[in-house]
């Protein structure tokens, strides 16, 4: 079969498929041979590595071998007529759903490789990211008696370079994984010039503890410790409030507005349910001191004193515009990690993305990004000088943006607004964040056999603190 020399995996199939019709895309996969030896082609990277080192070898042709991963079920024609009965669910059905299991397991395994064999695999994975992004920060521990896996933490080179020029606030967030060893992923995002996150840092831990949050603050001053005083917006987690303050003395810790929001000791029946937590925003947002008194007043006249009181213990400097002493840009919640946290699975998607990013920069035509570019024109739309000088250099300060009245005090004084905007809203520094790519690290060269010496056995599976999935709020 003949095809182009940048085709992706998927185009790759869908052109099989047509060829073969017996098989559909999602039902097949690919490898070659080398050295007696069968590598698979899982990913769009190591089919382009493959024809780079075709064409090296001045080659004009590979053998790709196609293996068919499809499984296909019994018919419920074939179940016997006397079936015997448990309960609601006959001894037949309960077969059936165990085969299917083991198919899926299979599928699973031929796709995605072995869950046991794949945390060996780390091994040859630093080895190579070092390799093809030198400057990339890893730290990886195991257990060397017991041989088993404890916690690793990967910061690529691309973005570690691309944080100099965002803005100098992390979100840090924390999620269960729901695989067979159920590791706790740890991710530290920052914010580019536009409304988009930047990757910063993954790690996976054994379970989410005071040690490893320390450990991964510890290790991410390696990431973000270029002398900047950094506003860190996170949950209520004791490893972050012992952590952050103890690693960086001179930092700001915001608490997530939606995770204190949904934490309101108040009961989803209770009438008041939905006018508290909308209520809860004023005190939030609140610019100064005495408005924030007022906010919580109103929770207090609608008698839920018991609400106004835990409000009332929370630090006003972790979470209240009036009295925070750092800048969060408009940012209260961790929204931004969490869409972090759909992508970071699939390092593919995070590599496009930062090339889609840097193409996006490069045809940036305005000294602002596209989103604050806007933003400023309808500012200075509705601007007007006030004799109100403290209110609205608060909102400058909370937003670090300047407000439609500060625009128009400086049209006043005829000058240009950007000369007072921060440059992590402008174009140059978006094109900057995305300057360097992750590159893609090839999988032609894992091994299929693993060295005694490299075998590093799963973790121990734990029971992860907090409440089920299915009925715990956000954090």
């Amino acid at each position: 079969m003949r095809v182009n020399t940048d085709i992706k995996l998927d185009e790759f199939k869908e052109q099989v498929c047509k060829e073969l019709k017996q098989f559909t895309p999602l039902g097949i996969c690919f490898f070659f041979r080398e050295g007696g030896k069968e590598f698979p082609l899982d990913c769009d990277y190591s089919l382009q590595a493959l024809v780079s080192i075709t064409n090296s070898k001045k080659k004009t042709s590979i053998d790709i071998f196609l293996q068919n991963v499809t499984y296909v079920a019994s018919s419920s024609s074939s179940r016997e007529d006397s079936s015997i009965s448990n309960g609601s669910t006959s001894i037949d059905e309960k077969n059936e759903m165990f085969q299917a299991y083991n198919r899926r397991e299979k599928v699973y395994k031929t796709i995605y490789g072995d869950d046991v064999k794949s945390y060996s695999h780390l091994v040859w994975y630093i080895d190579d990211i070092k390799e093809t992004n030198p400057g990339s920060v890893i730290k990886f521990e195991f257990d060397p008696a017991k041989k088993q896996f404890q916690r690793i933490f990967i910061a690529f080179d691309a973005c570690i370079k691309g944080y100099r020029f965002c803005r100098p606030m992390v979100y840090l967030y924390a999620t269960f994984l729901t695989g067979r060893f159920r590791v706790c992923l740890i991710a530290a995002t920052g914010i580019n010039g536009g409304k988009g996150f930047l990757p910063l840092v993954v790690a996976l831990v054994d379970s989410e503890t005071v040690n490893n949050w320390e450990w991964f603050i510890w290790n991410l001053t390696e990431v973000v410790g270029d002398g900047r005083p950094i506003t860190f917006l996170s949950d209520r987690h004791e490893g972050l409030l012992q952590g952050v303050p103890l690693v960086y003395p001179d930092s700001f810790h915001s608490f997530c507005y939606y995770h204190l929001k949904t934490n309101l000791p108040i009961n989803g029946s209770d009438p008041r349910y939905t006018l508290v937590l909308d209520l809860f925003q004023e005190p939030t947002y609140a610019l100064s001191p005495k408005n924030h008194a007022k906010a919580i007043q109103k929770i207090r006249d609608l008698n839920c004193d018991w609400v106004a009181v835990y409000i009332e213990t929370i630090p006003p400097e972790s979470y209240v515009n009036a009295y925070f002493k750092g800048c969060r840009y408009g940012r209260t919640s961790r929204t931004l990690a969490e869409a972090l946290n759909n992508w970071v699975m699939i390092k593919r998607k995070i590599m496009v993305m930062m090339e889609d990013r840097c193409e996006i920069g490069a045809n940036m035509m305005t000294p602002l990004t596209p989103e604050y570019e806007e933003k400023l024109e309808a500012l200075q739309d509705e601007g007007c000088v006030t004799s109100s000088y403290t209110r609205h250099m608060d909102m400058w300060r909370v937003y670090g943006f300047p407000c439609s009245h500060a625009l128009a005090a400086i049209r006043k004084i005829k000058r240009e607004a950007i000369d007072f905007i921060s440059p992590y809203f402008t174009s140059d520094y978006f094109r900057k964040t995305y300057l360097h790519a992750i590159h893609p690290i090839p999988n032609y060269n894992r091994p299929v056999e693993i060295k005694e010496g490299d075998i590093i056995n799963p973790p121990i599976v734990k029971k992860q603190p907090g409440r089920p999935a299915g009925k715990k709020d956000s954090k």
